[in-house]
């Protein structure tokens, strides 16, 4: 019996991203839209001089904010081209802030969509030094791993996507790299190491695609070794 293996294309490889920049777009924006100003607490009477410093700040940080949910909405409704203009907006204005550093991640992932690849690449970068978010720094190695994928650099791929795995904290998002990860290993042919992954994959994933995939490859792979005698 010869099993057949089909070959992801690079464009295949985009589409998908997108779909998991789109997943992650609707995460972020849920999961982590509150801005936690500092709010200064104190008996002493607060001069006027910083009472207004502070609440100049927490009304600019509440603009831009607003700004982002606005942005994301427009991505949400298709009108890329104004999104990204307000991304670009946020990432320069509010530069090394938390509504900054969002907007950052979002133009990288547009940038890698539209074929800006090096573009993209810079961004992510300095994600990854720029923030410890605990999703969107792991998110940025995934995305310069995808970078790296469409230069044809899979070693560097999947070094910075064992970067994304080790950050992550959600195992869902942990798999999904990790998925990618044995995905390369199954084209250098390096059958047993792309084995390897995707029983780990089983042993922390409970989403029932997640595992279905992992399972299926798995399935495949122990198919082809039997064929090839080894």
């Amino acid at each position: 019996m010869k099993v057949k293996k089909r070959k992801i294309t690079r464009k295949e490889l985009k589409e998908d991203s997108f779909t998991k920049f789109m997943k992650k777009l609707i995460f972020l924006w849920n999961e982590k839209k509150t801005l936690f100003i500092g709010v200064i607490v104190g008996i002493v009477v607060i001069a006027a001089g910083l009472s207004y410093f502070i609440s100049s700040r927490r009304r600019a940080f509440n603009d831009a904010n607003e700004r982002l949910t606005y942005s994301i909405i427009l991505v949400l409704n298709g009108n890329m081209q104004e999104a990204y203009n307000q991304f670009d907006f946020l990432a320069k204005e509010y530069y090394g802030t938390l509504p900054g550093i969002k907007a950052l991640f979002y133009l990288a992932n547009m940038d890698f969509q539209s074929g800006q690849i090096d573009k993209a690449m810079e961004r992510f970068t300095t994600l990854t030094k720029l923030t410890k978010d605990k999703f969107i720094r792991p998110s940025s190695y995934e995305g310069l791993a995808q970078c790296y994928e469409q230069k044809g650099d899979m070693n560097s791929a999947i070094e910075n996507y064992q970067k994304a795995e080790e950050l992550f904290e959600y195992n869902a998002f942990r798999a999904e790299v990790l998925l990618n990860i044995a995905r390369i290993y199954e084209t250098q042919r390096k059958f047993s190491d792309a084995e390897k992954v995707y029983k780990k994959v089983l042993s922390i994933v409970k989403t029932p695609s997640l595992k279905t995939e992992a399972l299926q490859r798995l399935k495949m792979l122990q198919g082809l070794r039997q064929v090839l005698g080894g």
